[in-house]
């Protein structure tokens, strides 16, 4: 298959789809004949006379990350989180994608504590993890607090009660994160519902689970998050069911104004 547009000069850009629309319109969008498979293959392109003038090998690509030479037309293949269509390929490339932390133990239940280490394959990454479901953010290190109420007026002569506050937190990683059974720390989510007063709420404490969410930076890129549950408990589960994780940030939930 092949594809005939106008010629440009060495220093203008083009955008060609490949859509397999088949136009090429003076001052509209330039569409191929073919389109490009989803499986991957490569990329050829020759001058008039069928030469060859150069050649992408098929590659996975992530959502919005460019695969381009740098310099333009002569350099290494390299991957670019920012793209620049219609223009010069600037900005940092990477020659491997950026991949998310590798963990040293799977998901999972475990009947004994043990140490998790998150690694990289880049010695120069950092890896940016959280504790308590939130999404890890390098610039959340500090925490971000939001509102939640407890007590909701049910009577028109009912007071509204207080506002509560919490927050959720990313750490940066520095050393192994200690997996245990955490089901006799004091139970925190099972306390925020819309009214205690009408709510039943455990009167023991819950069994718990360790969910931890880790992505890594470098060079002001960032991964994909990567996540993992683990369940320890001493006796196995005792649930004749399985057990599953649905993780999500607490603020979703809770939050005074933009929670479920």
């Amino acid at each position: 298959m092949g594809f005939s547009c106008l010629y440009y000069s060495a220093v203008e850009y083009l955008i060609v789809w490949y859509s397999d629309k088949c136009t090429s319109v003076v001052d509209q969008n330039l569409h191929t004949n073919f389109k490009i498979s989803s499986g991957g293959e490569d990329i050829i392109f020759t001058n008039a006379d069928g030469t060859e003038i150069d050649q992408v090998p098929a590659v996975d690509l992530e959502s919005n990350v460019s695969y381009a030479r740098q310099p333009d037309g002569i350099g290494s293949w390299l991957y670019f989180y920012t793209s620049t269509p219609g223009a010069t390929n600037t900005g940092s490339g990477f020659s491997e994608l950026m991949t998310p932390p590798n963990f040293s133990f799977s998901s999972g239940l475990y009947t004994t504590e043990f140490d998790l280490s998150l690694t990289h394959s880049n010695i120069n990454a950092q890896i940016v993890y959280t504790l308590d479901g939130s999404e890890p953010s390098i610039t959340n290190i500090g925490g971000t607090s939001y509102s939640y109420k407890n007590e909701y007026p049910l009577q028109p002569t009912d007071v509204p009660g207080p506002l509560l506050y919490d927050q959720y937190t990313s750490n940066m990683y520095a050393s192994p994160i200690p997996i245990e059974d955490r089901s006799s720390d004091p139970d925190e989510l099972t306390g925020k519902n819309p009214n205690q007063n009408i709510l039943e709420t455990p009167l023991n404490p819950v069994r718990k689970a360790t969910v931890i969410k880790a992505k890594a930076y470098l060079n002001g890129v960032e991964s994909e998050t990567i996540s993992h549950t683990y369940f320890v408990w001493s006796g196995g589960s005792p649930y004749d069911i399985p057990v599953i994780s649905l993780q999500i940030q607490e603020n979703y939930l809770f939050d005074y104004n933009d929670g479920v």
